[in-house]
């Protein structure tokens, strides 16, 4: 063992992995319960046990130098172990207060929250729960960081770190106002689709954009009359026209007509399935907290049914 780390204080990699996540020296006193004074000086004397000065101020953030960049996930890692062991109870989700930060767009708010929050008013009523939309990239750097303990939804690729288990597949369905002229079908047949007039959520290439593949392949392009980038306002919008058509996912199409006035209809032709999934970092692979919710989310929404439609074989973002 190296003479210098010989004698080295737990703590101190504790004030460490507190100001990585956090890039603040106010903010990491704060998770610790400790002064912005003694924070300061954990650092000091961690930078002389490390022979390295582990971060550099910055306007905004505290940032992680080469070194630090290369053993947080190690520390990390090995500080979630050393609670996990040294815990005679384990996690009790009864007794906690933290804050879950969870990465996933507005249809998964809309899909998995209420389910999500009655449940842990039983069984975790101090938790908390935080979510940010964030764009493909910034999940990889999220789940890498900290900043998000888990990601949920139609995911991209991720880093070879981050394991993943898939909750369902989900398909598409159209949406339509109870009183528009197809509302009657069982089917939408292919003619009405091209017929009437679409919403079409998210950019031109983007991963809920389908609407657009078959309207272009009949040249019917001029046929979208309303372009928005997030599925929230689109059921209102269709609820309060006659004569427009949306396709979405089929869970948040259930979600929304349960209290608006639409009509779900299967999509016209065959269309891709794509995965829904639940991704956290492999360092908190053994972390008591972050296991029992990744458990507890799959619990109460990983199905097992047979996938309706074709998997799709990429993975997109929004």
């Amino acid at each position: 063992m190296n003479e210098r780390h010989k004698h080295l204080d737990l703590n101190l990699l504790r004030v460490f992995d507190a100001v990585y996540q956090t890039g603040n020296v106010t903010a990491a006193a704060a998770l610790l319960g400790l002064s912005q004074p003694a924070i300061s000086h954990a650092l000091g004397r961690l930078r002389a046990a490390i022979g390295d000065p582990l971060f550099i101020r910055a306007p905004n953030r505290m940032l992680p130098t080469a070194k630090a960049e290369e053993i947080y996930d190690s520390v990390h890692k090995a500080l979630g172990l050393i609670d996990s062991c040294v815990s005679n109870v384990g996690f009790d989700p009864s007794k906690t207060d933290r804050v879950f930060k969870l990465g996933m767009n507005d249809i998964s708010e809309i899909v998995f929250l209420p389910r999500l929050m009655n449940y842990l008013k039983k069984v975790a009523p101090a938790l908390k729960i935080r979510t940010e939309q964030l764009s493909a990239a910034e999940i990889d750097i999220g789940l890498q960081s900290g900043e998000i303990d888990v990601a949920i939804g139609f995911l991209p690729p991720l880093n070879v770190d981050v394991r993943t288990h898939l909750l369902f597949q989900e398909h598409y369905v159209c949406m339509v106002n109870a009183r528009h002229p197809v509302a009657r079908q069982s089917r939408l047949k292919t003619t009405d689709f091209l017929q009437y007039p679409h919403a079409v959520v998210g950019t031109e290439g983007s991963g809920h954009a389908l609407a657009e593949k078959l309207l272009a392949r009949h040249r019917l392009v001029d046929k979208i009359v309303l372009r928005v980038p997030h599925f929230l306002t689109i059921p209102r919008i269709v609820a309060q026209n006659d004569d427009l058509i949306v396709t979405v996912p089929s869970r948040l199409g259930r979600a929304m007509s349960g209290y608006l006035d639409v009509k779900l209809l299967p999509y016209p032709e065959k269309i891709s399935s794509f995965p829904v999934s639940i991704c956290w970092h492999s360092r908190e692979e053994m972390n008591p907290e972050n296991e029992w919710f990744r458990t507890t989310f799959e619990r109460l929404f990983r199905e097992s049914a047979p996938p309706q439609g074709k998997p799709s074989k990429r993975r997109a973002g929004r």
